[in-house]
Order: C-alpha cells, then structure tokens, then sequence
C-alpha cells in the first residue's frame, strides 16, 4: 500500500471533520443554514439528502486518512473539491417544496400537484427567486407554471425613509390554452407624510396557472396611489390625524381599448379628449358617491336605484342617437 503524506492525511481528516458537521447540522439545526422555514416544507428532503451525502462524504474522509492510502485518498478529495465548491453556494437558499397526490373521484384519475419556491439574498436587503408549479386539479389538462421575481428594498438612499420595488416574470405551459406570459412592475414609497405606489401588470389571454387564480386573464393594469398623511400629537391639538389620498386604476384589454374609446370622442382633439374622459371617470365618482351619500342618509336606497334605473337608458338612447346623427 502507498502510504500518503503525514500533512495531506491531516488536511483531508480536517476536512472530513468538516463536512461530517455540516452534515450533522443538516439534521440537527438546519435553520442556521437555510432558514426557519426549511423544515416546515417538504425542502426537508432535499436537505436529508444533503445531509446524507455530506456525513457519508466526511466519515469517507476520515476512514480514507486513518488507512493513509493514496488511491482511497484521492477517490475522496474529488468528491470533497466539488463540495467545496458547491456547498457556499447552497447555503443562503431558502427552499420549499410541496408535493400532493390526490385521490381520485368519478370524473378524474388521482394527480400529482407540485409547488417549489427558491430564494436568495442579494444586495444587503434584497432578494430574487423562482417558483415552479406543475399539475392541474381537475385532471383534465397538463399545465406548468415557471417564473422568476426580484424584491428590492432600501432604507439607507433616502434617510428615514423606505423604497420597495417587484418585478416579477410569469409564463404558463398547458396543452389546451397554449402558453402564455404575465409579468409587472410595482414601486411603492410607504412612508410619512408622502406616500405612494405605482403598479404596471400584463396578463395574456391564455395565461392559466392551473395551482394559482387569475382573476381576469387578457388585460393591462394601472395602478397608482398618491396621499399624505400628517399626524398630530401635541396636547392642544385638536385633529390627531389628517390624510388625503388620491388612487387612479385603470383596467385595458392588450390593445389599451378603454384609452381609446376615450380619446375617439373627440377625434379632433386627442389630448383634450384624453383629459375629458380621465376627468369624467375619477370626477364623476367622487361625487357621485359624495351625492349618494347624502340622499341615501336622508331617504334610503329606493329613490337611488330608480334614478339610476331612469338615467342609465335615457343616456344609452340619447347616446346612440348623436351617434347614428354624426355618422
């Protein structure tokens, strides 16, 4: 037998002891490598496994030191360098899993359903991730579900105040529908007396998470919110909180129709007509609902619903009239 080294049989038993703790410690405390939440998911059998491999590896290492024997040590230092290399990277991903069999029922076969999420920090409070679903409840369609998301957050650009912004990315895979994405953009200032958000999202038309819910496939979202908030806390004060809030949400198909059909009513006009609609909309809720408000106070929902329920045909027929008279 060729006996190695005395110093390379004690930097390999080192790192046998090494690993054979850190695969101790996937069994023993796991969430002070990959989270609290590690084992509240079925991410425990990716990290058994890990485990496994990891204290097998290491008690390899010691046996291999202890004989001194060279091809026994080199057998086990490949394995060790590619640890060492893979095993930092591991570390700081959080993962979950879930996996279901479902029984059958008269009108489907049993099925698989899967879930898997992956996080990592980035940046010193950031985060990125993916999530992967696969399996369709009903049992009547294959359907998969990839994508990918970024969290940002920072609270040192601005002192005192925080900036949140998600991307996130989204595509389907089903054999009925077809495949399709979705994808958005939010930013959000949740601070004090300002605060605010804006949110852009596309859902396709034939974008269908069979383990998720969209609420209405094929249409672009606008969304933003604009308020102040001050707050008073002296002895003479007499308000203690004032707040005033403005929020705008617009909901298109993926051709923009209800911008459209606004700026179409005065084609000669495009941006007045954009104004007068936009106007319409926003203005003619508030105070709508500030009118309605003070007759339902004084004389109950009857005379609101037979007013709507005169005006709302009166204007469609009047409508349509100026139209058929221009065209």
């Amino acid at each position: 037998m060729n006996a190695a080294p005395t110093w390379t049989r004690t930097v390999v038993a080192l790192l046998g002891f090494a690993t054979l703790v850190f695969g101790s410690i996937c069994f023993i405390r796991s969430e002070l490598l990959f989270g609290v939440d590690a084992f509240r998911t079925l991410a425990r059998v990716p990290i058994g496994l890990l485990g496994a491999g990891t204290v097998g590896l290491g008690v390899s290492a010691l046996v291999a030191a202890g004989s001194g024997d060279v091809l026994r040590l080199r057998a086990t230092g490949l394995p060790m360098l590619l640890a060492s290399i893979l095993v930092p990277h591991v570390i700081g991903f959080n993962i979950g899993a879930l996996s279901v069999f479902t029984d059958e029922t008269p009108t489907s076969p049993g099925q698989v359903l899967s879930v898997a999420r992956i996080t990592h920090p980035i940046f010193s409070q950031s985060r990125f991730g993916f999530i992967f679903t696969n399996g369709d409840p009903t049992g009547l369609t294959r359907n998969t579900v990839a994508g990918a998301d970024f969290n940002y957050l920072d609270t040192t650009t601005i002192p005192g105040k925080t900036l949140t912004a998600d991307f996130y990315y989204e595509r389907s895979f089903s054999n009925t529908v077809g495949d399709d994405n979705s994808y958005g953009v939010a930013f959000n200032f949740p601070n004090e007396p300002w605060y605010g958000d804006l949110t852009y999202k596309v859902v396709g038309e034939n974008f269908d998470p069979a383990l998720g819910f969209v609420n209405r496939p094929g249409i672009i979202l606008y969304d933003t919110t604009v308020g102040y908030l001050a707050r008073f806390r002296g002895r003479t004060d007499w308000l203690r909180t004032l707040e005033l809030q403005t929020r705008h949400e617009i909901t298109t198909d993926r051709h923009n129709t209800l911008q459209t059909c606004g700026t179409q009513m005065t084609p000669d006009a495009r941006a007045t007509g954009f104004a007068l609609f936009s106007s319409a909309i926003y203005v003619g809720q508030t105070v709508g609902v500030g009118l309605s408000a003070i007759v339902f106070d004084r004389a109950g929902a009857v005379p609101l619903l037979v007013v709507a329920g005169l005006a709302l045909p009166a204007m469609a027929v009047w409508f349509a009239r100026e139209l058929r008279r221009r065209g």
